[in-house]
């Protein structure tokens, strides 16, 4: 059976006494309740653990001085559903220091598309974005990650998909660290990429011998009036008096909105994303303006 939920307990009781717990009473800011509307606020900061019970637990559960057993123990940790929230709610609470020697045990950014493709370490993957101390640390992942966009978009991009969740906490992170130019350039190659696959699997869907992969050689990137239909899938109401809400992807309208706050990339791409955004008709700026996401 699996100790992790026992390991989970344990940090609980470890973290009570390191921050205590205030309650407040005032009012949300407008700026909080967009956040809270659309998820798209960093996570909760928790507790930071003391040095000296965070190397007990790097010592005594990844057996850091062996460093084979620690890489096999926290790639299992990752992908075991009880593991994997342990290693959530780890990682937010290791101090930098320790933090850094944490992640090349995991070994996330060498095996990232392993991470993506399972439907439970992807979640590690996103705790691991959203939990980065350092710029380097955040250069590095979006290198290897936009690389994996690019080349194999749907892993990130595919509809029903964990993916998406990723996708999300990569913006997110070029926002937060000021790294935008990478994502900006590999999302319209991606999005271009998924509707040539796309096209070429409905042309060659009774044809088993040919290939839909397309070469990223034939690849043009899609317009960003494209990409934001296509992140968005926006769908209207079946009529004007009619009671249903519209249709629009979560995760893909909460890349918009940080695309959108984007401050460090220049006012040319800014321009060009909100001339695309407006490129819907008037009702149905309409139907979104009204809409909660």
């Amino acid at each position: 059976p699996s100790s992790s939920p026992t390991l989970t307990l344990l940090l609980r009781i470890l973290s009570q006494d390191c921050t205590p717990t205030t309650l407040t009473t005032t009012t949300p800011t407008a700026e909080a309740m967009v956040h809270r509307k659309l998820n798209t606020h960093p996570f909760s900061p928790l507790p930071s653990l003391p040095p000296r019970i965070t190397s007990f637990l790097l010592t005594s559960v990844f057996s850091t001085d062996n460093p084979t057993q620690a890489r096999a123990t926290t790639y299992h940790l990752s992908g075991e559903r009880y593991g994997s929230h342990f290693m959530e709610r780890l990682l937010p609470m290791i101090p930098d220091l320790l933090y850094g020697e944490l992640m090349p045990l995991g070994n996330y950014w060498g095996q990232s598309e392993e991470y993506v493709r399972d439907t439970i370490g992807n979640y590690v993957l996103q705790t691991v974005l959203s939990t980065l101390r350092t710029k380097e640390q955040a250069v590095q992942a979006m290198e290897c990650l936009e690389t994996l966009l690019k080349t194999k978009p749907e892993l990130l991009m595919e509809k029903g998909k964990g993916g998406w969740g990723v996708l999300l906490r990569m913006v997110e992170c070029a926002r937060k660290w000021e790294i935008g130019e990478g994502i900006v350039e590999a999302l319209p190659l991606a999005i271009g990429r998924m509707k040539l696959n796309q096209a070429a699997t409905n042309e060659n869907e009774n044809d088993e011998g040919e290939s839909s992969i397309i070469p990223a050689t034939k690849v043009k990137p899609a317009s960003w009036t494209e990409c934001v239909h296509f992140l968005l899938c926006y769908q209207p109401p079946a009529s004007e008096a009619s009671t249903q809400y519209i249709t629009l992807h979560p995760n893909g309208a909460r890349i918009l909105h940080h695309l959108l706050n984007c401050c460090h990339t220049s006012n040319h791409f800014q321009k060009r994303l909100v001339k695309a955004v407006l490129s819907y008709d008037t009702s149905d700026l309409i139907h979104m303006a009204k809409d909660g996401t």
